[in-house]
């Protein structure tokens, strides 16, 4: 709400979140982008013009935890995928996985 939206507003977004972000595993980093990069990255024209425009971007950040990551590594060299395909996360889990074997120089 500090930075701009109404509390109404504010339950709905995170009630967005509800089910993907605040019940299912893991750690995750919450901030409010400035609206300087907001405005740049997201340009917004409205005509006619409003007389006030608040606009909030929250971003947000996956952890991947020392525990998650061994469970990663695990299941990926025993060629144990089929848990993680479907995630949206898949191909970003797959190149980690590839980072830490390298780190410890694992085939």
């Amino acid at each position: 709400m500090s930075a701009g939206l109404s509390k109404e507003e504010a339950k709905a977004l995170t009630a967005t979140w509800r089910e993907s972000y605040f019940e299912r595993p893991g750690l995750r980093v919450f901030w409010i982008v400035p609206r300087e990069i907001t405005d740049a990255i997201l340009p917004l024209e409205i005509t006619p013009q409003p007389a006030h425009l608040e606009r909030v971007l929250v971003g947000r950040t996956e952890v991947l935890t020392p525990e998650f990551e061994s469970t990663l590594l695990r299941d990926f060299s025993k060629g144990k995928t089929e848990r993680w395909i479907k995630s949206r996360y898949f191909l970003a889990y797959e190149e980690r996985v590839r980072q830490l074997r390298k780190l410890a120089r694992l085939p």
